[in-house]
């Protein structure tokens, strides 16, 4: 990775990273807005390969909107829309503006955070620290062919598939571990979740644990 001007490369990573993402304040305001007892640099594994990211689960009438992928990582399978953050953006705001990207849909005010997961392996495409969010579209005044498919796009098909069988459709295999978490019932805490890719991008190691929220007096 080619360094910047200025930056030691023998200095800490977590400090050499931060000085390269200048999002992590957007991050740390948006945890802090949630109240979880958690930081932006304590999410990261490997500070100097992963990337922020943010998808969305986006359900309407019992079917979640997916995106059948062109690209790595997991080309060819089924995911929920989303992408790397901006510069200065807080984890919901990209997953409000990836959906409206890709979609063309606004989704309801305050998407339900459901998971961070921090994810390390061999490739570029698999080290990512990823929020994972949960939500309804905006359908008033809708066209009715955004709320159905299949639509072919830059990124890949989107169709809507049913939610109690996305399981027999071609998503990745770390998907089918997290849907327990990520549709779990209203009130289910937020989750950190720590995945390790192997050589073969599938998942080697995987540790879940409820992301506290912040007491005040």
């Amino acid at each position: 990775m080619p360094q910047r001007a200025g930056l030691d490369p023998h200095a800490d990573p977590h400090a050499a990273a931060q000085a390269e993402s200048p999002e992590w304040a957007a991050v740390d305001r948006f945890l802090a807005d949630e109240g979880l007892a958690v930081r932006c640099r304590d999410l990261f594994e490997d500070p100097v390969r992963q990337r922020l990211s943010a998808l969305c689960y986006v359900e309407h009438e019992g079917r979640l909107l997916m995106l059948r992928r062109h690209k790595e990582p997991f080309a060819g399978h089924w995911t929920a829309p989303g992408g790397k953050l901006l510069s200065g953006e807080d984890p919901r705001q990209a997953a409000l503006r990836e959906v409206k990207e890709e979609a063309g849909l606004v989704l309801e005010e305050r998407p339900e955070l459901r998971l961070v997961t921090s994810e390390t392996g061999v490739g570029a495409a698999y080290n990512w620290v990823l929020f994972v969010f949960r939500a309804r579209p905006v359908v008033d005044g809708v066209p009715p062919e955004l709320l159905s498919g299949p639509r072919p796009t830059a990124e890949g098909l989107l169709d809507w598939l049913p939610g109690d069988r996305l399981t027999e459709f071609a998503i990745p295999d770390v998907d089918r571990r997290l849907l327990r978490y990520i549709l779990a019932p209203p009130g289910d805490p937020p989750y950190l979740i720590r995945i390790r890719y192997g050589a073969d991008n599938e998942v080697a190691d995987m540790q879940v644990k409820p992301l506290a929220r912040e007491e005040f007096s």
